[in-house]
């Protein structure tokens, strides 16, 4: 007779392990002058799992004020697999984009075995576990240190450490079947002598008051009061922006048309999780709204929804637009369009209809919330040269940032201000309210021209473009040239690509 077993582990995994992933969690604690705040994201939440199974989940721990605070990192929860899970932690100063990706494998003989081989991306760059150990099978919650007497010295600005813990499901090369049914769930987090767990029986509650009326605080208010006050920020005056920023420098302030505008520079941490993804907060529109870049789905992801050309062709100034106009050459250059026809928004271009496509996808949960009325520049206007048609022409955002080193949140011309259809302000070409972060941006945020920068919250480790043009290239001789409409992009600086 032939025996057909099954040796695997099948298990619903009731998890809600503070780590990164589907939803934020933040913690405070206060230790006399001292603020520690945690936060972390729900990532193990993976059904079906089998031995072999590896998943990731991270904290960050940010102490501002003057003390060194004293913790332990700990998993609380309960294991009520038959199997044993391993930790393993690392500790980073630096935000960390690591992930695994795990395959199921199915191996046949006189029985079936299933198991999953796990693959981890990017942990060189995290050096070495800093701690493991296991956590045992519990029938009740129990509490696991993961890593003790961790300490971070506070500062002002606030000093941050990352902790990214590794759980795994060990695959022991026999039959696991005891595991079925069952799960783990727990919270992973830190523990000091003043954590509420440990606080004092501050023994009976009074009664209950009445609910008072509910506040409703602005977050731009809420922003402004964090980083110190209106006073505080526009006390800093300008920054050099010659030089990058790669510290936390906080907000500063600056003009936008008749408005202020208050902006984050450098390494800041400005975090917001908002309609089911992470952003960054850019600056606070002198109309009082917030302007948010997209980071992700976590707050280890990437902050890409996509890759794209700016535009698919490069042989004619209105392709360095968000939109443009005639694309016509003339005859030797006769009779081709001029500036105002060529950079008509008339055509979307290639990253506009890959951010609409986006954007169109996930309206129902944006549009309600989104202003209407802010702008996206894409400031065309030529420095050098007429802008016209294949005319070879610098736009002014070079002289503006790799030369001056001069950035504006204006925008010279309201062609060139893009907002949703029925603003009052700018063009009114946009079907729905999104765009790109200006060049001009980046170097208010700490980014300078052909200077690398890996610190400052606008560096992702990817490439993305930004709205502004920088040239229209022409090369080589009248009979075989070559044209390249440039744009600028974010990388590990600020630079121009076709």
């Amino acid at each position: 007779m032939t025996t057909f077993g099954v040796s695997f582990a099948y298990f619903v995994s009731r998890t809600s392990n503070t780590g990164v992933g589907i939803k934020d969690i933040t913690t405070t604690i206060v230790v006399e002058d001292t603020e520690i705040v945690v936060r972390g994201e729900i990532n193990l939440d993976d059904l079906n799992i089998y031995p072999g199974h590896k998943n990731l989940s991270a904290i960050s721990v940010t102490a501002t004020g003057d003390q060194l605070v004293t913790y332990d990192l700990i998993w609380t929860g309960e294991n009520t697999l038959n199997t044993t899970l391993n930790y393993y932690v690392y500790r980073t100063n630096d935000l960390q984009n690591p992930s695994i990706n795990c395959e199921l494998v199915t191996e046949s003989s006189s029985f079936k075995i299933y198991y999953e081989t796990c693959t981890e991306n990017g942990f060189n760059t995290l050096g070495d576990v800093v701690s493991s150990g296991e956590i045992s099978s519990t029938t009740e919650s129990m509490e696991f240190v993961l890593l003790s007497d961790e300490s971070l010295q506070a500062t002002s600005e606030g000093q941050t450490v990352y902790y990214v813990v590794v759980l795994e499901y060990p695959n022991l090369d026999e039959s696991q079947n005891i595991d079925i049914n069952g799960a783990f769930n727990g919270v992973i987090s830190i523990k000091t002598e003043y954590s509420s767990s440990e606080s004092p029986d501050p023994g009976p509650e009074p009664e209950p008051a009445p609910d008072p009326e509910p506040e409703i605080i602005l977050l731009s208010d809420k922003i402004l009061e964090d980083n110190g006050g209106i006073d505080v920020i526009e006390m800093k005056g300008t920054p050099n922006f010659n030089s990058s920023a790669t510290a936390n420098e906080g907000m500063y302030a600056s003009t936008e048309g008749s408005g202020t505008t208050y902006y984050f520079r450098g390494a800041a941490n400005n975090w917001v999780y908002f309609v089911g993804f992470y952003w960054r907060i850019i600056r606070i529109n002198a109309n009082g709204s917030v302007r948010l870049i997209y980071q992700g789905t976590d707050v280890l992801g990437n902050g890409q929804i996509g890759t794209s050309s700016f535009n698919s062709s490069t042989n004619h100034n209105a392709y360095v637009g968000y939109m443009y106009g005639d694309t016509g050459t003339g005859f030797l250059g006769i009779g081709a369009p001029d500036y105002s026809e060529t950079h008509a928004n008339e055509t979307a271009s290639a990253i506009k209809s890959a951010l609409d496509n986006w954007y169109q996808s996930v309206a129902t949960n944006l549009s309600s919330n989104i202003d209407t009325e802010a702008g996206f520049c894409g400031d065309r206007s030529p420095s050098s040269g007429d802008g016209a048609a294949q005319q070879a022409t610098i736009y002014t955002s070079q002289a503006r940032l790799e030369s001056g080193k001069n950035p504006s949140f204006d925008c010279a011309n309201t062609n060139d201000l893009y907002t949703a259809s029925g603003s009052s302000n700018g063009n009114g070409v946009l079907q729905y309210p999104v765009g790109l972060i200006s060049a001009d941006e980046v170097s208010f945020a700490g980014g300078v021209y052909g200077t690398n920068n890996t610190s400052f919250y606008l560096y992702t480790g990817l490439n993305y473009w930004t709205m502004t043009p920088y040239e229209m290239e022409v090369s080589g001789s009248v009979f075989s040239r070559s044209y390249a409409a440039k744009n600028m992009y974010v990388g590990s600086s600020l630079n121009n690509n076709s």
